[in-house]
C-alpha cells in the first residue's frame, strides 16, 4: 500500500544567494569583505582554537544503516541511483553544493531518520502512515524527502514521484478540455514529462506488473488485462491526448496492488490546495481539483499515504500552510518540523566541506578553527542556504 510524504515552504526562495543573504538582514555588523577573506594578522591560530577534524564523511552507505548516532555526517548517494532516481527532487542549491563537493552527499538528518523509523518499524498489514515536512524556507525538507526516497527505492519500494505540485498549477502549460470528463481540464505536457519521470525512477516494476484489465485510449488504441504496466505509459507517451489518462490508469493498477510497498512522494503538497494561475473560457480561476493531473493525485490520498508540501507566505504553521481542505486530507498525519542547523551540524557542515575541497581562502585551507566557525554561526544564524553561500566565498 502508499505511504506519502510531503513537504511545505513559507517564503519564496531569493532569486540568488546575495539576494537571499541581503533579504535576512545578514548584511550587518560586517562588510563582504571581512566574510570572504582573513589575513594572517586577522586570525591568530592557537592549539586550542584548531579543532581535530571528526569523521563527517561516510561514503557510500546503505540508508537503511543509518542511526541516531550518524546524525550530521555525510553519505554519498552512488551517482547511477542519484541521476535516475533522484534528481527530480534536487534543489538547485543542493544542485551547485553537489558541482562544488564533487559528490552527491547527503547530510543524515532527525527528520529524514523520524520517518524511516516509523517505516521500519510499520507492523505488516498496518494501515499506512503519513508524514509532513514543514518548515522555515531553504532549512532542507526536500532533501529530507530525497533521503526517505533514497530509502525506501534501495528497499524495493515503488515509488510514485511528485518533483513539484505548483509546476502543476503554476506552470505555463497549455490546458485542454479533459476528454473523460467536460468539467476536467488535462495537461498533455506535464502528464507525459510525468510518465517519464516515473519509467526511469521504476523500470523494473514496469515490466514485472500486469494490468488487471482491459484500457481502451480513443477509439481505437487499447491496452489488453494482463500486459506490463510499461505499456500503458507508452500509450500516454506515444500520443498525447492520451498522457493524461495513462496517468490515471497506472495510478489506479498501483492503487490497487496490495502486494506492493509504495511511497507516494510529494513536493510542494500544499500546493494541491491553493489556487492556480489558470483561467478557463470565462475568465474564471480554475481550482486546483478542476486540473485532471490533481484530481488523479489528491485521490491516492483517501485514506493512505506521505508528503512534502509547500506554501510561499510568511507562516511555517501546518494550519496555514494547507487551509481547511488540505487540513482535511492528512487527517492523522506525522508533522515533522524541519529546523535551522544544530552547532553539531554546522560544524560537520564546515568539515565536510573542508574536506572535498570547497573551503579555499586563507586559513580555512588549512585550518579550520572555532573563530571560524563562529563567525559562520554568528553571520548565518545556522540558516543553510546562508551557511551554503558563505562557504562558497571562503
Amino acid at each position: 500500500m502508499p505511504r506519502v510524504i510531503g513537504r511545505q515552504t513559507h517564503n519564496a526562495p531569493a532569486t540568488n544567494p546575495e539576494e537571499y543573504y541581503r533579504r535576512e538582514g545578514l548584511y550587518r555588523c560586517m562588510s563582504k569583505s571581512t566574510i570572504i577573506e582573513k589575513t594572517n594578522d586577522e586570525v591568530n591560530l592557537t592549539d586550542v582554537d584548531i579543532i581535530k577534524e571528526p569523521v563527517v564523511d561516510l561514503g557510500q552507505v546503505d540508508p537503511a544503516s543509518h542511526t541516531e548516532s550518524n546524525i550530521g555526517q555525510f553519505y554519498t548517494v552512488p551517482e547511477e541511483i542519484s541521476k535516475r532516481v533522484l534528481s527530480y527532487f534536487f534543489t538547485k542549491r543542493f544542485q551547485s553544493e553537489c558541482q562544488m563537493t564533487g559528490s552527491t552527499s547527503l547530510m543524515i538528518r532527525r527528520p529524514a531518520l523520524e520517518v524511516l523509523q516509523h517505516l521500519k518499524g510499520l507492523p505488516q498489514g498496518a494501515s499506512p502512515p503519513k508524514f509532513i515536512l514543514y518548515g522555515g524556507d531553504g532549512r532542507g525538507k526536500s532533501l529530507s524527502l530525497v533521503h526517505v526516497l533514497h530509502y525506501c527505492y534501495s528497499a524495493g519500494w515503488f515509488i510514485l514521484p511528485v518533483p513539484s505540485v505548483f509546476n502543476w498549477v503554476h506552470g505555463k502549460s497549455s490546458l485542454q478540455v479533459s476528454t473523460y470528463n467536460a468539467d476536467r481540464f488535462d495537461q498533455p505536457e506535464e502528464a507525459a514529462a510525468w510518465l517519464q519521470v516515473c519509467r526511469s525512477i521504476n523500470s523494473k516494476f514496469l515490466t514485472e506488473l500486469k494490468t488487471s484489465q482491459q484500457y481502451n485510449f480513443g477509439k481505437r488504441d487499447s491496452t489488453g488485462k494482463g500486459e506490463p504496466l510499461g505499456k500503458v505509459i507508452d500509450m500516454g507517451l506515444r500520443r498525447a491526448n492520451y498522457a493524461t489518462d495513462a496517468v490515471g490508469v497506472l495510478l489506479k493498477e498501483i492503487r490497487n496492488n496490495p502486494s506492493l510497498q509504495v511511497l507516494y512522494a510529494v513536493n510542494e503538497f500544499n500546493g494541491f490546495f491553493l489556487k492556480t494561475t489558470f483561467k478557463d473560457a470565462n475568465q474564471r480561476w480554475i481550482r486546483p481539483k478542476r486540473l485532471s493531473l490533481v484530481h488523479h493525485f489528491t485521490e491516492l490520498l483517501h485514506p493512505h499515504m506521505a508528503w512534502n508540501g509547500e506554501k510561499r507566505n510568511q507562516s511555517s504553521q501546518i494550519s496555514d500552510l494547507l487551509g481547511e481542505k488540505g487540513l482535511s486530507a492528512v487527517q492523522h498525519s506525522t508533522n515533522i518540523l524541519v529546523p535551522c542547523y544544530s552547532e553539531e551540524e554546522l560544524d560537520s557542515c564546515l568539515w565536510f566541506f573542508k574536506k572535498r575541497g570547497a573551503l579555499t581562502k586563507g586559513n580555512v585551507t588549512e585550518h579550520l578553527n572555532s573563530k571560524v566557525t563562529k563567525e559562520v554561526a554568528f553571520l548565518s544564524e545556522y540558516e543553510p542556504p546562508i551557511v551554503s553561500y558563505l562557504c562558497r566565498r571562503c
